[in-house]
């Protein structure tokens, strides 16, 4: 220090010690990360080998005139004060107070630092709140050693260099150099091993070079580059020198990705009051931040004129006080003093900050152009009309923050009140909404058995946090309450360091145990068991450390309180203490690797199984170029490209090794916000491109997005009236409503024409918990919870009877896994679990499941079935999937499952009545599916895909072939489906302005098939019209309630106009319905519905419906649910005489049906799945399944019918010479091609919105005509 620096405490904010321009300044910093390490092998905190810079410093400490590492120093003025420079980039001047034998600090108020004079030893000791100590001698001001809470030393050694200032060359954790060097962890500053003004920062461990970084400097410009591991460019600094002041400042700053920084500064900027070395200080007049690649570049510039046309700042010119050396010249000004700053950025915004005399900020005013849209109001424990002598401690501290937003000439304002103790713990905070955090912290002197006495006199640990919620919510406040044990340091055993003993709230009480062995200095000090305590229910875990070569392993094992034993472990690296290897409690090893600048550079799942999958990742920054490359083990590889900034610019995928093709593009504006994004795909080698164009509000929140198909979104974040709408122009806007609080009170859907069409109000516990909503139609729900914030009741009602469901949970957990279902107190289902939470038993629908396990394994290793049954079961332990599942006694029932080891997706699936094989490409899609069913025949179907995976040809089983082709805004457009006999049906996908499909024109053998779509605003399907050869099959529409149910549908034939109109109950569950024209279902007895009414019970079951029929007569059918099961109907009663009087059903163990109102006996294998009907004693069919539980064969009196399958659709059936194909050309139209050796057939199926068959056509090869057919519904689809 000398006379010359200028003294502010405006230089401790955190603005000044981040990287950048400070606006209140108008300084520039530069913070460099030479290194990163965790000493003690992952046993202290993380520490930052950090380089800064000084405009006014000449010292060169071997990184240039300017440069040094930040670590505390202090710079004595006389025998009783000086200078104390904190590693943090604080800087205060301390004084000795002899009455309490240690320095004072007047700037800093707060009690959480603490610095004596150790008169042994002659060393200034630096005490920190959390107990951290940092030892310096007095002498030379050099920190000599840094001492975490628990007594961990870091050592750091100086040598001379350069006119015999004292330079750092040495960082260890294994002591000082004299006899340490090369052991532990170490960072060595090399600046004497050449003579070309270079420096080597070396990071070892044990002797063993882990990373370099290489430091070039000038003896008069400072430092000029930094070269850093595993980049391809250097750091480059340059500097402009003002010979006023003698200041050397950054001008430039281009770092190793390209990105360029440039700094412009005002040689005659802050005056300085008299008295002072110098007129004026410099400051930043504008700073240019160049992106590169695909981003403009963004200009800020700052303007310090004050409203009055002073010359005031930071420096406290105007104040009526001269320049003192040493001392901030605005803490000694009694009266209050303000000055302000204005950032202008890109010339369309601008920032307005004031700052009071303590260099506090009190007000910000956000503008765009000249348009005010927020202000952040700060208000400050000091008090401005006094110096800082009379100052309370928490003087910098907010008391309270305000933000206000501005829209369209309102506002709101949201504040947050805190409050502080003497030491800077925060001991209240009261949200916008009311809510209040209050903490308690234990005195310093401690309390008895429950928190020792802290040995440096300060106070920080929390014994109480309590959270109240707003009033208005009635929620009761909750407390987690702390205690402490001290534990001895590992440097002094006479001192000790407080380790956190219990955690407890209302619902959970966790205790610690701590490892005690002072000649393990590793271990000590951390847990050694831990026991969470719910309910009075023990789970203890312990903690076992082994410290390898360059990890360390924590294993964790866990003990439950019915005596079931999991392990687990976990690696850490020793550098940057990033997860290495885990462990799960079945065996299954991840591993991670890292380069020496701690990313990722390779990552293994399942390590060393049959399942080993990995990837591996490459950096590249500079030369112009910044990419990432992620490759993975099938060779399949994604390119990032980036900006010098940082920003994506572009997306490369390669499959196999193959040549890269670009997949996303993306433009930025000046404040580094997408404006265009262009996705692309492959197909056929061509490249199909589609741009998004992104704007922004003010907020920078997305406003509007442009799609190249015509598509605008806009969104309308309004922060005052708390709302945020989405709307899709043309179509249907959703708005969402907030609390202060930000939870969703309401929305609403609207649409075209602004009508609302829906909406549901929200309201919430203390906790944000949502405890009732209303839709709609007014309907209300509300939720209550347990203490875990878990739901025990829903309550509904429904003509004024209230219905609760209810939830239960294991006494011993926290976790969502309900134990027990009900409604209105009747048992709905019950489950048991273990102290793993793994399923034992399941009691549901009158059927009791239980399951077996092995050891802890999580994977069960039988079901025994309602039946009695034992499903054996083994699971891939790696991929987490079944591998075998086989019935005890009955072989045929067994079903083989296989996957890729890779992917973990499905290869093979195989049991007795099918075998399913997939070959998969490298991204796992399918590319060819091979089947075996039981007639012996072997079909293989194909699978063609644009590079991400759009389907472009499919070939089904029986050789007929599906082609896709895409419109520009790759959009389906043709859909080209060929039957292996040659016939060919072209579809044609037409879309509205919204790019929604409306109209699907197939044609074959000229002929059109024309299915049209009326769409509402919001999706809905409005009317279908459906015209095959032009002749008009049906037509229908569709009108909805409030709720978005069917209220009336109009169908209109060559019969004639039939409407339905339906009702519903406050549940949604349909009342009434109701049926006009000819087309009326039938009830199967030969009656024509002409209406129904639905009751129901609490169940949601159907207990009576009243049918009217054409005649008028009408059938009460009645419906009794067993009292033990009510969701098991056992009896059905009719009124009417074409029905059955009276109907007893009956049921297996299991639960399933065994006769049906027709008699007809069900016949269920072990699965659960129907193997066969029976009509009075002989087989009228029988069934068959393969692996995925899909029926793929049905034998009903003649040859067996054989079903194949795309996914979970439907594609072909066989039997004996006769192959089925099914083409689902649009929504509405399924072809149905019926093909033997001797003759086809052609079916078109039509369809209504609901997806049910109402008219199908069918003509045969030797038909001139289709024959038409029919099919009427019923609201639950009889027909």
């Amino acid at each position: 220090m000398t006379d010359q620096t200028i003294t502010s405490n405006a230089y401790n904010t955190g603005d000044y010690i981040s990287s950048g321009v400070d606006v209140r300044t108008g300084s520039y910093s530069l913070g460099i990360t030479l290194g990163r390490t965790n000493f003690h092998k992952a046993s202290s905190s993380a520490f930052d080998l950090q380089l800064a810079h000084s405009d006014a410093s000449k010292v060169n400490s071997g990184f240039g005139p300017g440069w040094s590492v930040s670590v505390s120093r202090y710079f004595s003025e006389d025998n009783n004060s000086g200078t104390l420079n904190l590693s943090t980039g604080q800087s205060f001047r301390i004084e000795w107070n002899d009455a309490l034998k240690e320095y004072d600090i007047p700037y800093l108020k707060l009690k959480d630092i603490r610095v004596f004079y150790i008169d042994k030893t002659d060393e200034i000791k630096v005490v920190y709140k959390d107990g951290r100590e940092d030892y310096l001698d007095w002498n030379s001001g050099l920190l000599m050693r840094s001492v975490s809470s628990q007594g961990l030393e870091i050592f750091f050694d100086y040598s001379s260099h350069n006119l015999n200032v004292m330079s750092l060359w040495r960082i260890s954790d294994s002591g000082h150099a004299e006899e340490n060097e090369g052991k532990g962890t170490e960072f060595i500053i090399d600046w004497w091993d050449s003579n070309e003004n270079k420096t080597s920062v070396k990071h070892k461990v044990d002797g063993e070079l882990f990373r370099e970084v290489i430091c070039d400097w000038d003896l008069v410009e400072g430092l000029t580059s930094v070269t850093f591991p595993e980049q391809d460019s250097s750091l480059e600094i340059k500097y402009r020198h003002i010979e006023a002041c003698g200041y050397q400042v950054i001008r430039q700053v281009v770092y190793p990705s390209g990105l360029m920084e440039e700094v412009t500064y005002t040689s005659e900027g802050h005056r300085l009051p008299g008295g002072a070395p110098f007129e004026y200080l410099p400051r930043v007049k504008d700073f240019t931040r160049s992106p590169g690649d695909g981003q403009d570049k963004q200009y800020i510039t700052y303007d310090y004129t004050q409203p009055d046309g002073s010359a005031r700042s930071y420096l406290g010119y105007s104040s009526g006080i001269g320049w003192k050396s040493g001392e901030d010249t605005l803490f000694k000004q009694e009266s209050d003093y303000r000055y302000e700053v204005k950032e202008i950025i890109n010339g369309t915004k601008s920032v307005r900050r004031q700052y009071n005399k303590y260099h506090l900020m009190e007000l910000a005013e956000y503008y765009d152009g000249d348009y005010l849209y927020r202000v952040e109001d700060n208000v400050y424990f000091a008090d401005l009309d006094v110096s800082i002598e009379h100052q309370p401690s928490k003087y910098s501290l907010i008391q309270e923050q305000k933000v206000i937003s501005h829209r369209n000439g309102e506002s709101n304002s949201a504040s947050t009140v805190y409050d502080y103790d003497d030491y800077g713990n925060q001991t209240l905070e009261v949200t916008p909404d009311g809510s209040r955090t209050e903490s308690i912290y234990y005195p310093a002197s401690g309390d008895g058995n429950n928190c020792p006495a802290d040995p440096n006199g300060m106070v920080y640990l929390l014994k109480q946090e309590t959270f109240i919620p707003n009033p208005i919510t009635r929620s009761s406040p909750r407390s987690t309450i702390m205690t402490y044990v001290a534990w001895t340091r590992l440097d002094d055993s006479s001192r000790s360091f407080a380790l956190l003993h219990t955690q407890e709230t209302e619902t959970h009480k966790q205790t610690f145990d701590y490892i005690s062995d002072i000649s393990s200095p590793l271990e000590h000090g951390r847990v050694k068991t831990e026991i969470m305590t719910i309910n009075g229910v023990d789970t203890l875990t312990t903690y076992d450390y082994e410290f390898l070569d360059k990890n360390l392993k924590t294993t964790l094992t866990i003990n439950t309180f019915d005596g079931l034993v999991t392990s687990s472990s976990e690696s850490v690296d020793y550098i940057y203490g990033q997860m290495t290897e885990s462990v799960s409690p079945t065996g299954i090893c991840n591993l991670t690797e890292y380069d020496s600048s701690g990313r990722t550079i390779r990552a293994v799942v399942a390590a060393g199984s049959d399942y080993q999958a990995q990837k591996y990742w490459q950096y590249h920054v500079g030369d112009g170029i910044n990419a990432i490359t992620e490759t993975d083990s099938l060779g399949n590889v994604l390119i990032t490209r980036l900006n010098n900034a940082g920003n994506i610019i572009a997306k490369e995928v390669a499959l196999n090794y193959t040549t890269p093709k670009r997949i996303q593009d993306c433009q930025y504006d000046a404040f580094g916000m997408l404006v265009f994004q262009t996705d692309s795909d492959w197909v056929d080698g061509q490249r199909v491109s589609v741009t998004a164009e992104y704007s922004y509000d003010e907020n920078g929140n997305v406003k509007e997005v442009r799609h190249a198909d015509g598509r605008i979104e806009q969104v309308d974040n309004d922060p005052v009236n708390l709302t945020s709408t989405t709307r899709l122009v043309g179509l249907m806007s959703e708005t969402t409503f907030f609390d202060i609080a930000g939870q969703t009170i309401r929305k609403e859907t609207r649409n075209s024409l602004d009508d609302l069409l829906a909406k549901t109000e929200y309201r919430y516990d203390g906790y944000g918990n949502l405890i009732n909503t209303i839709d709609t139609d007014g309907h209300v729900t509300t939720y209550q919870y347990d203490v875990f914030d878990r739901v025990v009741k829903t309550t509904r009602r429904i003509d004024g009877q209230a219905i609760i469901e209810g939830m239960e949970y294991p006494i011993f957990s926290d976790t969502e896994q309900a134990s027990r279902v009900s409604v209105n107190e009747v048992e709905m289902g019950r489950r048991e679990y273990d102290g793993l939470l793994r399923l034992q038993e399941e009691h549901a629908a009158g059927a009791t499941r239980s399951f077996n396990y092995t050891g802890s394994s999580p994977f069960a290793d039988n079901m025994i079935t309602p039946r009695g049954d034992r499903l054996n079961m083994v699971y891939n332990p790696f991929l987490q999937v079944p591998e075998n599942t086989s019935i005890l006694g009955d072989n045929a029932l067994t079903s083989l499952y296989e996957y890729d080891s890779y992917t973990g997706l499905p290869l093979r699936e195989f049991n007795a009545n099918s075998e399913r094989v997939l070959q998969r490409d490298n991204l796992g899609q399918v590319t060819t599916e091979t089947v075996h069913l039981n007639d012996g025949s072997e079909r293989v179907a194909s699978y063609d895909y644009t590079l991400l995976g759009s389907p472009t040809k499919v070939v089904d089983l029986f050789g007929n072939r599906t082609e896709w082709s895409y419109d520009d805004y790759f959009r389906p457009q043709f859909i080209t489906h060929t039957l292996h006999s040659g016939k060919k049906t072209i579809t044609e996908i037409e879309y509205d302005e919204h790019s929604r499909p409306w109209r699907y024109t197939s044609t074959q053998d000229g002929e059109e098939t024309v299915v049209e779509l009326g769409i509402s605003d919001i999706g809905l399907e409005e009317s279908r019209l459906i015209t095959v050869g032009g002749v008009e099959i049906f037509r229908s529409s569709q009108e909805y309630t409030l709720s978005q149910q069917v209220e009336r549908r109009i169908y209109t034939d060559n019969s004639g106009t039939t409407t339905e109109e339906y009702t519903y109950d406050d549940l949604y569950r349909l009342s009434t319905y109701v049926c006009n024209g000819p087309k009326q279902p039938d009830d199967g007895y030969g009656n024509i519905i002409s209406s129904q009414e639905f009751s129901h019970d609490i169940f949601g079951n159907i207990t009576e419906v009243i049918s009217t029929f054409d005649d008028s007569r009408e059938n009460i059918a009645t419906f009794t649910y067993d009292e033990s099961n009510p969701v098991r109907m056992v009896v059905m009663e009719n009124t009417h005489t074409s029905y059955p009087s009276k109907i007893s059903f009956q049921y297996d163990e299991a639960g399933n049906l065994l006769f049906d109102e027709n008699d007809l006996e069900y016949q269920y294998n072990a699965l659960g799945q129907v193997s066969a009907v029976v009509d009075q004693g002989r087989q009228i069919s029988k069934y068959a399944y393969n692996a995925q539980n899909q029926l793929v064969s049905q034998t009903a009196g003649g040859s067996p019918v054989y079903l194949y399958y795309q996914g979970d659709k439907l594609a072909n059936e066989s039997s004996e010479n006769i192959d089925t194909c099914y083409h689902r050309a649009s929504p509405g139209f399924t072809q149905r091609s019926v093909t033997s050796s001797s003759e086809s057939c052609e079916q078109i199926l039509l369809a209504n919105s609901q997806g049910s068959i109402v008219t199908s056509l069918t003509k045969s090869q030797d038909q001139k005509e289709r024959e038409r057919e029919d099919r009427q519904y019923t609201p639950y689809g009889e027909g």
